[in-house]
């Protein structure tokens, strides 16, 4: 059963990042116009969290979340758990789930069993990112991807 929740959850990031990359939601028409200046320099949309905080050791082995461009913390579910520690390094955190607003000093910050299962995407949103491009539209654009993610992943 493991694997195939897995391939589940594999199959619906997949599917998020494509719908991302070709979405025809005009919400999300400016980041995929920042994707395409990023491409270029070599950094990847999809990247480790040391690349951003490099001076916080808190970051150097987690291997189960990520950062979605510069301003999208990603941290999902994996497997058959209902609940996960998530770390939030320095920064104003708002969590695109919940709406709650998370600010975080220099000593970072976990959140604790923070609830949620395969089909909830845990993403937070970096309120400090200096991406000229995040609006509240393209959030709403996101939100809309995941859910037609989950979609296409899990059906209804």
């Amino acid at each position: 059963a493991g694997t195939f929740v897995q391939w589940k959850f594999a199959a619906y990031q997949g599917v998020f990042v494509s719908a991302f990359c070709s979405s025809g939601i005009s919400r999300v028409s400016p980041a995929r116009i920042r994707h395409r200046r990023i491409s270029p320099t070599g950094m990847p949309v999809m990247r480790h969290m040391v690349l951003h905080w490099q001076d916080d050791k808190n970051v150097y082995n987690l291997n189960d979340q990520y950062m979605f461009g510069d301003a999208f913390l990603v941290a999902p579910i994996l497997g058959d758990a209902h609940q996960r520690n998530i770390y939030l390094p320095e920064g104003t955190w708002k969590d695109l789930n919940t709406g709650e607003v998370h600010t975080v000093g220099k000593e970072g910050k976990t959140l604790e069993d923070y609830e949620a299962d395969i089909k909830t995407l845990p993403v937070f949103y970096n309120v400090n990112s200096t991406s000229e491009t995040v609006t509240p539209e393209l959030i709403e654009g996101i939100q809309e991807i995941f859910a037609y993610a989950k979609t296409v992943a899990y059906g209804k």
